[in-house]
């Protein structure tokens, strides 16, 4: 603070009140100012209660961080859990406290708390949100499951499918006219050239 100042005062009429501004400029240092004010005649006798102003300096942040302990993650989830392939879902986080820096990985990377963002796996996938205070780390996941499309599972299941064929086809021939229908049609088939079922 600065040495004492003295404020002018208009001429006031009894029992009436006027408002006077003092400016102050604040100690660099840390720590509590008081500077106390009394009213006073032209010819410099005081008179009336002192009153008193007192200023508090925090001290400054260190320069290390802005944040003190292990950061507290208060929620990560995500909508829907469940998806088909190419289907969008929202990632969803609550506050950070604690913290100097929360990213997401999967390619979100730095984020404001709370917030959501939306993703769209190809495949099953677990996201995980980690705060850092310092050294101080933690971490929460969620997880969306990806379930193949109809298209695929008609797909995967054509391309499993398999054949029997007699070898050699002869050995199904008899005298039974359905042995004898069956081996043909197995010749038939065996000698066909390859084909795609999908």
């Amino acid at each position: 603070m600065s040495a004492s100042v003295s404020i002018a005062v208009l001429a006031t009429a009894p029992n009436a009140t006027v408002e006077l501004r003092v400016p102050r400029i604040a100690s660099t240092q840390a720590g509590t100012r008081t500077r106390f004010w009394q009213m006073r005649t032209p010819a410099g006798a005081r008179f009336g209660a002192p009153v008193f102003v007192t200023i508090n300096v925090p001290a400054p942040i260190p320069a290390t961080g802005f944040c003190v302990g292990a950061p507290q993650i208060s929620s990560f989830t995500v909508s829907p859990t469940t998806s088909a392939r190419g289907q969008a879902a929202t990632l969803i986080w609550g506050f950070v406290n604690h913290a100097e820096i929360a990213e997401i990985d999967n390619g979100s990377g730095g984020v404001a708390t709370p917030g959501s963002t939306g993703v769209v796996p190809s495949a099953t996938t677990t996201y995980t949100l980690r705060a850092r205070c310092g050294a101080a780390i933690s971490a929460a996941q969620t997880t969306v499951i990806v379930n193949p499309s109809q298209k695929q599972m008609t797909r995967a299941a054509l391309t499993h499918r398999h054949f029997v064929f007699a070898s050699p086809p002869d050995a199904l021939c008899s005298n039974s006219p359905a042995l004898l229908l069956t081996a043909a049609w197995l010749r038939a088939r065996a000698t066909d050239p390859p084909r795609d079922h999908v």
